[in-house]
């Protein structure tokens, strides 16, 4: 019984056997290898701590040689100045400066060079003033035309609306001015014009146009028939 016991778990055995041998020389190598890198390590420490020490003794010795030589070499140390050298030298630095005096005739020069330049100043403005009136009367237009007047609704066309499309079927104005109709060739659109004539003077913008109103003519918005034919017709000044 025992016998067969034993050839039955035999391979079992042998291959358990075999697993511990290899663990026991894995384990011996594993030791013997610390060891070394042990005694090693120990080694370099050593040979470290006497080159240490050496370097030591070996710069101990240069130092105190160096300080003996210093101490017999004299050290010239560098001079101070004094508050006398000191104070001439800022003199010469800071203070060193050159005066002219005015003689009669740098004065004379002076104030004729003055004088002359106030006087191109004053030339240069005189000829500026003009220039600009000039500029304004070119700007500024007047025509003395013939003026009529008619309202919004009439039998030649007349339909609510100006040339330039404003309504005026409720009103005779335009941005608080009163509104007439031109020759856009005379009087161009939208332009703000003065009408005078007989004392009375008023402005008013030129939006509209008129199958009549041709060269020297305006025709004048009014709120009612009464009122157009009342203005009738007049020689007014036209100003733009």
């Amino acid at each position: 019984m025992f016998k067969k016991l034993i050839d039955k778990h035999k391979k079992y055995v042998y291959h358990r056997i075999k697993e511990m041998t290899l663990f026991a020389t894995i384990g011996l190598l594993g030791v013997g290898l610390v060891y070394s890198a042990k005694n090693l390590y120990t080694h370099q420490d050593s040979q470290v701590e006497v080159s240490i020490k050496e370097s030591f003794y070996l710069n101990k010795k240069e130092v105190r040689q160096k300080l003996i030589h210093e101490i017999d070499v004299p050290r010239i140390l560098p001079r101070l100045k004094s508050e006398e050298e000191k104070q001439a030298e800022s003199k010469k630095k800071y203070l060193k400066a050159t005066i002219t005096y005015l003689t009669e005739e740098n004065k004379k020069a002076a104030k004729h060079t003055k004088t002359k330049k106030v006087q191109k100043t004053n030339k240069k403005r005189s000829e500026d003033k003009p220039t600009s009136k000039n500029i304004n009367a070119k700007a500024m237009k007047s025509h003395e035309v013939v003026a009529t007047a008619y309202t919004a609704f009439c039998s030649t066309g007349c339909t609510g609306k100006t040339r330039t499309g404003y309504d005026v079927s409720n009103t005779s104005y335009y941005n608080g001015k009163r509104i007439i109709a031109v020759d856009p060739e005379v009087i161009p659109l939208y332009s703000l014009v003065q009408v005078s004539y007989e004392g009375n003077s008023f402005q008013a913008y030129a939006i509209d146009t008129g199958g009549d109103i041709k060269n020297n003519r305006i025709d004048i918005l009014m709120d009612s028939e009464q009122e157009a034919n009342a203005f009738g017709r007049k020689n007014v000044r036209v100003s733009w």
